[in-house]
C-alpha cells in the first residue's frame, strides 16, 4: 500500500512539472502517467456506446522507431482495424466495456542511438468536440529534466540500436485511465475511438525526435533535473 502512495504523490508532481516545463519549453515533455487537457465545460458531451472500436496510430515520415505487435485483451490487430467490443471480450476474456484492457505494442530502435526516453500519448479523439481533447500520458524511462528524487522510483530505459522493448497497459494503469476519463464526464465504454501518439523519443547523446522534427540541445543550455533547457531544431 505505501509503494502506492508514493506512485500517487510522484504522479501528481509530475503532472506539475510538465505543465511548468511544457510552460517553458513549448513542447509536450509529460512523465510518469501524468494526464492533461481535462475538459471542463459544464455541460456534458453524450456519447452512444458502440460495439465498433478502432485503435489508431498518428504516424510520422521519419520516424526514430518501429511500431509493431498492437495487440488488446492478448488479441493482435492492426492500426484503424475496426474491432468489436463484445467478439474481444468473448475471444480475449475480460469486460466488454474495458476494451482498452492489456492494450500494447513494440518500439523497435531504428537508429544508430541509444534511446533513454520515450513519451507516448493516448489520445481520446472523440472527446475533443467544442472542448479541450482529453490525452493521457505515459512515458518510459528518465526524462533529462525528471528531478532527482524520482530517479529513485523510475526505472531508466537504455534502448540499444536495433533493440525493442514492448508497452502493455497494465490493470492499475487502465483503472487510472477511466478515472481520467470520468473527470471529463466520459465513460471508457463509451467512447469508440483511440489514436496511440509517439510524442517524443530522447537519446542518450541529449538529442531528441518529437513528432516528427529532430532537435539538439542549444550550447550551455543542455538540459538537467530541475532545468528544462533549450533545443535547436536540426534542418535535415
Amino acid at each position: 500500500m505505501a509503494r502506492l502512495d508514493v506512485r500517487s504523490v510522484i504522479q501528481i508532481l509530475v503532472l506539475f512539472a510538465v505543465c511548468v516545463a511544457s510552460a517553458a519549453i513549448g513542447f509536450a515533455s509529460r512523465s510518469n502517467n501524468a494526464n492533461v487537457s481535462i475538459p471542463t465545460s459544464s455541460k456534458p458531451l453524450v456519447l452512444r456506446q458502440l460495439d465498433e472500436k478502432v485503435i489508431e496510430r498518428r504516424k510520422y515520415s521519419n520516424e526514430p522507431f518501429e511500431f509493431s505487435d498492437l495487440s488488446v485483451k492478448k488479441i493482435k490487430v492492426s492500426p484503424g482495424q475496426k474491432l468489436s467490443a463484445r467478439a474481444l471480450a468473448e475471444s480475449g476474456g475480460g469486460k466488454v466495456e474495458d476494451w482498452l484492457e492489456n492494450l500494447s505494442f513494440t518500439i523497435k530502435n531504428t537508429t544508430d542511438k541509444q534511446i533513454t526516453y520515450i513519451n507516448y500519448i493516448l489520445e481520446f479523439t472523440e472527446t475533443g468536440v467544442g472542448r479541450p481533447m482529453m490525452q493521457y500520458v505515459l512515458d518510459k524511462g528518465l526524462h533529462p529534466t525528471a528531478p532527482e528524487i524520482w530517479r529513485k522510483y523510475i526505472p531508466p530505459l537504455a534502448l540499444n540500436p536495433g533493440d525493442s522493448f514492448t508497452f502493455e497497459l497494465s490493470a492499475e494503469e487502465l483503472q487510472q485511465i477511466q478515472k481520467f476519463l470520468e473527470q471529463g464526464s466520459f465513460q471508457l465504454a463509451n467512447l469508440n475511438k483511440v489514436n496511440i501518439h509517439i510524442d517524443t523519443v530522447i537519446f542518450a547523446d541529449g538529442m531528441k525526435w518529437s513528432q516528427g522534427d529532430l532537435y539538439k540541445p542549444a550550447p550551455g543550455e543542455q538540459p538537467a533535473p530541475g532545468k528544462p533547457g533549450k533545443y535547436e531544431r536540426v534542418i535535415q
